[in-house]
């Protein structure tokens, strides 16, 4: 059937307004998608240790994976920002001040493009909580989960945020409809 509604959250769409904004219509969905792509794979490479950094350029350079970004698969559009979120999860308990918020600021951007990355967000906030209860106890675990958890939030909600005021129950549709549809 034809796609009548937005099924996903602001990033998937507002990423391409940069270039549609320079008069860029022809492809400007491919280029976004291959520039997306290509930005996790430079960044995967530059925070891989580097022996392993050549790894990044295979896994970059696999034909299935091009295959999508020259496709239109709007996926690779939040893995730049979820490759920014792994960086240093797990220090994230020991982490204060804006160092502290890149990663979940990066996660609630990749949770703003495509709902794909809301599956991580539990086992990175779990992870993040045995983390700091190994370091600091359980009650500071659960503040330091709690405080990932609302940066993350924050972070998702601000590109989300004139679509929530100006139609809330056309947004919860839209954004839910990939989790809720019965297609």
């Amino acid at each position: 059937r034809p796609v009548t509604t937005l099924s996903y959250p602001a990033l998937s769409f507002e990423a391409y307004l940069p270039l549609l904004a320079l008069g860029v219509s022809t492809q400007a969905a491919v280029w976004t998608d291959v520039g997306a792509w290509a930005l996790a794979a430079v960044i995967l490479y530059s925070v891989m240790p580097k022996r392993l950094a050549p790894v990044a350029v295979v896994v970059a350079s696999m034909g299935i994976y091009i295959g999508y970004a020259v496709g239109g698969v709007t996926d690779s559009l939040f893995v730049p920002l979820l490759v920014g979120a792994a960086v240093a999860w797990d220090r994230f308990p020991r982490m204060r001040g804006p160092a502290a918020w890149r990663g979940p600021i990066f996660m609630g951007l990749a949770m703003a493009v495509k709902q794909t990355p809301w599956m991580v967000v539990p086992f990175v906030v779990v992870g993040i909580m045995l983390e700091s209860q190994q370091l600091y106890g359980r009650g500071r675990a659960v503040r330091d989960g709690f405080r990932y958890v609302v940066i993350t939030a924050v972070a998702f909600l601000a590109p989300n945020i004139p679509y929530l005021i100006s139609a809330p129950s056309a947004w919860f549709h839209g954004v839910f409809t990939p989790l809720s549809s019965h297609n």
